[in-house]
């Protein structure tokens, strides 16, 4: 083969070697990119998914934080009603014992009418001991008639 046909031929088969990786570079070029569009939209998808799971996760927050809001409201009001019940029970205990004190006075007064109803019992009974002894030392009188 002559020499220009040859260099000729080299020079055409660089080329296309050169289109033919040029092309397969395109080719590699495009695999790589579909790859990344994929793994980019994988990626979307699933930082799509965690933003829905985030969602749900700020709803359920929100709602155990309303929950929580209301049972602290209730346990104020439960302790509303144990300071009143509280005060309620330290009345009755003040008002218990004040009767406790009335009815000991009542019978303290009791005792004493007792002692001195005994006392004048007691006096009764001698001064009718001594009526009767008076009444046997003494004659028996005669009444004056009453004028007629």
């Amino acid at each position: 083969m002559p020499a220009p046909l040859v260099r000729e031929l080299r020079r055409e088969f660089g080329r296309e070697e050169r289109e033919l990786g040029l092309e397969l570079r395109e080719v590699v070029m495009e695999e790589k990119g579909a790859r990344h569009d994929q793994r980019a939209e994988d990626e979307e998808q699933q930082a799509a998914g965690q933003a829905r799971q985030a969602a749900r996760h700020e709803s359920e927050a929100a709602i155990a934080a309303k929950n929580a809001a209301e049972h602290e409201r209730e346990a104020e009001r439960a302790m509303d009603q144990t300071r009143a019940h509280e005060q309620e029970a330290q009345q009755l205990l003040v008002q218990t014992q004040i009767n406790e004190l009335q009815t000991h006075q009542a019978r303290q007064e009791a005792l004493q009418l007792l002692m001195q109803t005994q006392v004048y019992e007691h006096e009764a009974k001698r001064l009718v001991q001594i009526a009767r002894t008076c009444n046997r030392e003494e004659p028996p009188r005669s009444r004056p008639k009453p004028n007629a």
